[in-house]
């Protein structure tokens, strides 16, 4: 292949890369309105190296591939905005181009007309830029304009490096040419002199330093004398000269002066040394030359002959003391102070003794010192002047800089800008990327380790005081407290360069006071600056310090806990920012496993951009990680009613976990394999979740504390729902908190160190949200209810633990929390009842006794309260209300007590025995017109009996004889309507009387329609709950001896009751059914299966079957001798009798070994059913056989292989 095939398929390469780029470039300087910022775009910043790299070789192609894009993407047209905005930004890339192009383009790479070309570029816009874009025309583009003036001047820099002879021709040239007076003339000179300021003397050879100090010469400001405006031209060339010798100055010792160039150095000496004295003369005639004229002399002095800097080098910086009090040249003076300091220290200061040096030092030092404590220093650009001044003295002498600068500014007596000085400095001292040393350990390389104590106790002295004004100015800080700390802006300046100062030059603030947990709090400092500040200290402290990043975690904790329920966001906010640094901490983590010299991790690192790493952590320690801390801190805001907090918290959780396997997996890396044996895995709370969610989600999506609700039975849980989809969003706000309640209860068992410290903070954060009047701490009533939600979280949460210990104070801590809850019983409003009723009904079961015992103590005191006070209808009212939530209470605990509690807890079952006999007796003595008090406790009565009746006979207590079942049996049959058929003579019971009346007298009240309709629609439910609730209750009472010998006949009205659940009920109306009236519903709804408007006549065929099977599985496992009587019911002529009864009789006869039984009467009615229709009833006679023949026939020696073949066979 020619090479010049290759270098096109080269550049053609390069410029597929480059054009979409440039193009991007273009569009953003038109996207944001002429401001083209230069931001960091590492894919541009990569394509314009390997233009530099394609012009060492291949330089004419690629240039003029350059040009050809100029052409064509340069807008050609309409001369409006637009037009110029795009041309500018095509421009801009051109040049930048160009400039890497020229840098890297050797001489020879380029013709003489393409070099010349570039010159041309350069001049034409120098020269022509406010006539192609006017400023005044087009005030939108002058900051465009500006950009691409100076890429311009950078190319012309680029230029004169190679071509320095040909582009000082051209500027002479040109000014030579603009030498009439005009406007235009004026402009277009000053436009080229400020296009020279990049320009690039050559000092290494001896041509290069005769033609720089020719240029010297003939640039010298003062020889060019226009008619008009003298000054703008002098300064204009002044300006230009300060820049391009600036280099020179600044390049230190190596840079300056040239060696084996001594007779052009003496040309160059002259030359300087004659522009110096002229313009000495010049400044003194009028002061405002000083300003420009004064860094120039600066410059011609140290770039000068030597024996004329040591002799004029004292004077020169007498003026500049002088201008230091004058505030116009205050900052001119600071920078040529600083600049020909640092000449001195870098070429000459060797040279000299060292009385000398530190004579020459000490008169600087004190001259800045005494101006900055008098105030005189204010500007920021002088304080960052200040900085360079202290840097400058390190690099050069340490001990002299810290003794005489850096400690005098971090003097306590210090004003807050000195001591600002002094911290910014000394942190740009430690960190000089060039030391072998971190943080102070620098000064025990230089042999000065006797600062270290002295420059720890000043920064700790500052952090102290800082911390002790700036936490009254928080986000959570009243408005008078903020404003008196705010006024003062030095301090808050002085706090965020203290605060950069962590941990690079200390890591704590002494014995009492800990860094870890003084900086989390300033996270929501006023200050947005200390806010920013104080989050890069936490994340510079988990990377740079691995023993300390607990302790980050664990301060950050402590503060969010310490923030009110008030601050939502603030909670949410500084939660995020925990989880932010867990997480953090897992990639530093991740760093350290991969390699330990990659490059640091980005994304919350970018304040620490230039610093080293220093290695403090061993591998042979053991890394620190509390689990179970970071765990409560995310089960304590799982019970927040905000739902973006839950989802943090949650992500919290995760996070705990995934950081505790990282650090597990990265110890059992560094040690044997043998290290971690004895150590169990440890449970989180994230894997209770995980775990249980969906058992939790069944057992609380509906609401068992809502009266007369029927859904849990009757509704299906849709199937998308997960516990995750609760705890985000649920529209049921208590749903989340039912939830919650069964979390802390699993997770009680399985994390009870995290569950144990969530308790102790949420018991304090209940009582600062619960009102005084309520034994809380929270004095604005207003705000009460809108703490509602967020009340019940918490009682939920601490009624959900079970109980603290009885020894140290336990009791007390559980007696305390109850009280805490019951006073909303008393005396909280109609919403805080029912919160208080919910959580105290999710209690946990081991506690349930310690409150049954606190509950009756409470009760017992309202009582006393109220025996002496007249028996006012509200006092009445409020005990009824009081009883009913009691009841409300002890119904729900009931639905959740497990099998055999109530025997092995005889304490907690007196407590249900005693509210079951007062409930009796209330309800039976309560009079007609206290219907409506009284139905709860019916529902509630039925609801405890349909539970724990079977509890009650096992635990064979002498207050749940068989009087007492009966009783009970009788008082819940008495409010079904199933007595009706079976007892009553007019077909009407008592109860449905009752009902009636309660109904009448309300709908005498009431005129609307609607309203009838809708009290009757509540009635009806109410009714059919209580029904239901009865129904089942009377079934788990026939778990027991029989009650006389009526309930033991096959015609009494035990075996009559279940009889008649086994047979479908005809279909009835609902109460409130009017077929005259078109609002109420079609009566065809209520006449199928399961339809909720009849829900315990016509509960539904099924339903009522199985409860008929309940029942009379309940009569036979505790009355055996029953069995056989009940065969003769398995031939009854209703099917569904029948059927229902020998399924009852197959699985007793399967559990239970039947005293007496007539094996003839078994095997014949075995028999029967074998070839029963039905084949579930064909199976059970089969496993009913099954039974039979390894009970009666085993011992004999026959199996079943030689019975009979008709009992052999099988259902098909």
């Amino acid at each position: 292949m020619k090479a010049g095939s290759a270098a096109k398929l080269i550049v053609d390469a390069l410029l597929q890369r480059f054009l979409p780029l440039a193009r991007r470039r273009i569009e953003t300087a038109q996207a944001q309105d002429g401001q083209y910022l230069r931001p960091s775009d590492p894919a541009y910043e990569q394509v314009l190296d390997s233009l530099a790299m394609v012009a060492r070789h291949t330089p004419i192609p690629l240039l003029e591939a350059l040009l050809r894009w100029r052409e064509s993407e340069s807008p050609k047209g309409a001369n409006d905005a637009s037009t110029f905005q795009r041309k500018l930004a095509v421009e801009c890339i051109f040049c930048s181009a160009c400039i890497r192009f020229v840098e890297c383009c050797p001489q020879e790479g380029l013709t003489e007309k393409l070099w010349k070309g570039l010159e041309n570029f350069v001049f034409d816009w120098l020269i022509n830029a406010d006539r192609v874009v006017s400023q005044v025309e087009y005030p939108s583009l002058v900051d465009l304009r500006g950009l691409l003036l100076d890429l311009v001047a950078q190319l012309l820099g680029a230029l004169s490096r190679i071509r320095f002879s040909s582009v000082t021709e051209r500027f002479f040239d040109e000014l030579k040419t603009r030498s009439i007076d005009s406007n235009v003339a004026r402009s277009e000179t000053l436009s080229i002199i400020n296009g020279m300021r990049y320009l690039k003397l050559g000092v290494k050879t001896e041509g290069g330093l005769n033609a720089s100090a020719s240029f010297v010469a003939k640039a010298n400001p003062l020889i060019r004398a226009p008619h008009k405006r003298k000054s703008e031209l002098h300064h204009a060339l002044c300006n230009m000269l300060s820049n391009i010798l600036a280099p020179l100055a600044d390049g230190g010792k190596s840079q300056w002066p040239p060696s084996g160039v001594e007779p052009a150095l003496t040309l160059w000496y002259e030359a300087v040394g004659r522009i110096r004295g002229q313009l000495m003369q010049w400044m003194d005639k009028q002061s405002k030359h000083i300003a420009v004229g004064y860094p120039l002399v600066t410059l011609l002095l140290c770039l000068g002959d030597p024996q004329t800097f040591n002799s004029g080098l004292s004077s020169h910086m007498e003026q500049l003391y002088k201008l230091l009090r004058d505030k116009n040249h205050r900052f001119m003076a600071l920078d040529c102070l600083h600049r020909v300091m640092r000449f001195y220290l870098s070429v000459y200061a060797s040279s000299h003794a060292q009385n000398r040096r530190w004579d020459y030092l000490d008169s600087v030092t004190s001259q800045l010192l005494t101006v900055l404590r008098k105030g005189l220093l204010t500007q920021d650009v002088q304080h960052d002047k200040l900085v360079e001044f202290c840097v400058t003295m390190a690099e050069h002498n340490l001990d002299f800089a810290m003794n005489h600068m850096v400690l005098e500014l971090l003097k306590q007596d210090s004003p807050s800008e000195a001591k600002v000085i002094g911290l910014r400095a000394l942190l740009s001292i430690v960190m000089t990327p060039s030391s072998q040393h971190f943080g102070l350990e620098i000064f025990k390389g230089h042999d000065i380790g006797h600062y270290i104590p002295k420059v720890k106790a000043a920064i700790e002295l500052i952090v102290r005081s800082c911390h002790r004004i700036y936490s009254q100015a928080l986000l959570t800080s009243s408005r008078a407290t903020i404003d008196a700390v705010t006024k003062d802006k030095a301090q808050g300046s002085l706090f965020r360069s203290v605060l950069k100062c962590i941990p690079y030059l200390i890591e704590e603030v002494g014995r009492s006071d800990k860094i870890t947990e003084i900086i989390p709090q300033h996270g929501i400092s006023i200050d947005p600056g200390v806010r920013e500040e104080a989050v890069q200290v936490l994340n510079r402290i988990v990377r740079y310090l691995p023993h300390r990043r607990f302790a980050v975690m664990r301060g950050m904790a402590n503060f969010i806990l310490r923030l009110p329920d008030e601050f939502p966001l603030l909670i949410q906010t500084s939660l995020g920012r925990l989880l932010e640094l867990m997480r953090f901490w897992r990639a530093c983590l991740s760093e350290n496993r991969v390699d330990s010299n990659v490059e640091e991790v980005k994304s919350v690192d970018r304040a620490c951009e230039g610093f080293k790493k220093p290695s403090f952590h061993h591998s042979a320690e053991k890394i620190e990680f509390h689990a179970s801390e970071i765990d409560a801190v995310g089960l304590i805001f799982l019970s927040s009613v905000d739902s973006q907090i839950r989802h943090t918290a949650l992500e919290l959780l995760r996070c705990v976990r995934a950081l505790r396997n990282d650090i597990r997996n990265l110890s059992a890396r560094e040690h044997s394999e043998d290290y971690f044996v004895s150590e169990a895995q440890p449970i989180f709370i994230i894997d209770v979740l995980e775990e249980h969610g969906d058992e939790i989600v069944q057992s609380c999506y509906w609401d068992s504390g809502r009266p007369f609700d029927l859904r849990r039975e009757s509704d299906v849980i849709p199937p998308d729902v997960t516990l995750q989809s609760i705890i985000f969003d649920s529209p049921d706000k208590n749903r989340w908190a039912r939830c919650l309640s069964e979390l802390i209860k699993y997770a009680a068992e399985l994390c009870p160190s995290s569950v144990q410290g969530a308790k102790m903070e949420v018991t304090q954060r209940l009582a600062h949200i619960t009102p005084v009047e309520l034994g809380g701490k929270a004095t604005q009533a207003q705000d009460m209810e809108n703490k509602l939600d967020q009340w019940l979280m918490y009682a939920m949460f601490l009624c959900s633990c079970p109980p603290d210990g009885r020894e140290a104070g336990g009791l007390a801590v559980n007696k305390d929390l109850y009280h805490l809850i019951f006073s909303s019983l008393k005396s909280g409003s109609e919403a805080y009842t029912h919160a208080a009723t919910m959580a105290l009904g999710h209690s946990h079961l081991e506690a349930c006794e310690i409150m049954f015992g606190e509950l009756s103590s409470f009760i017992d005191e309202i009582s006393m309260e109220t025996e002496g006070k007249p028996k006012w209808k509200s006092q009445k009212a409020r005990r009824e209300e009081l009883r009913f939530h009691i009841a409300n209470i002890y119904r729900t605990i009931a639905e959740s007590i497990w099998p055999g509690m109530l025997v092995r807890k005889p304490a907690f079952r007196l407590h249900y025995l005693k509210f079951i006999d007062e409930t009796m007796k209330h309800t039976t003595s309560a009079p007609p017109e206290s219907f409506h008090e009284i139905q709860p406790l019916r529902y509630a009565l039925a609801s405890i009996l349909k539970t724990l009746a079977p509890e009650f006979v096992e635990s064979k207590s002498e207050r749940f004889d068989l009087r007492t079942r009966k009783k009970l049996f009788d008082l819940l049959l008495s409010w079904c309507d199933d007595a009706v058929s079976t007892w009553s003579q007019d077909g009407v019971t008592d109860h449905r009387r009752e009902v009636e009346r309660y109904k009448s007298s309300q709908h005498s009240r009431s005129k609307d329609s609607v309203d009838k309709l809708s009290f009757d629609r509540e009635v009806s439910e109410q009714v059919e709950a209580i029904q239901w609730a009865s129904m089942n209750a009377m079934a788990s009472l026939l778990y027991g001896p029989c009650f006389d010998d009526n309930a033991r006949k096959m015609s009494g009205r035990v075996i009559s009751w279940i009889n008649s659940l086994f047979m479908e009920p005809s279909a009835r109306a609902p109460f409130g059914y009017s077929p005259a009236d078109p609002r109420t519903p079609s009566y065809s709804k209520y006449t199928g299966e399961g339809g909720r408007g009849t829900a315990a006549r016509n509960r539904g065929g099924h339903l009522r079957a199985s409860l008929a099977k309940l029942a009379l599985k309940n009569l036979l496992l505790t009355n055996l001798d029953l069995f056989l009587a009940c065969i003769d019911q398995c031939y009854y002529s209703d099917p569904t009798i029948a059927d229902g009864y020998f399924s009852v009789l197959a699985e007793v006869y399967m559990r239970q070994e039947i005293p007496k039984c007539e094996i003839q009467r078994l095997l014949s009615l075995i028999l029967y059913k074998v070839v029963d229709p039905s084949r579930q009833i064909r199976d059970e006679a089969l496993q009913m056989l099954e039974t039979l023949s390894d009970r009666e026939w085993a011992e004999d020696g026959i199996d079943g292989s030689k019975l009979p073949s008709c009992c052999c066979w099988k259902s098909p």
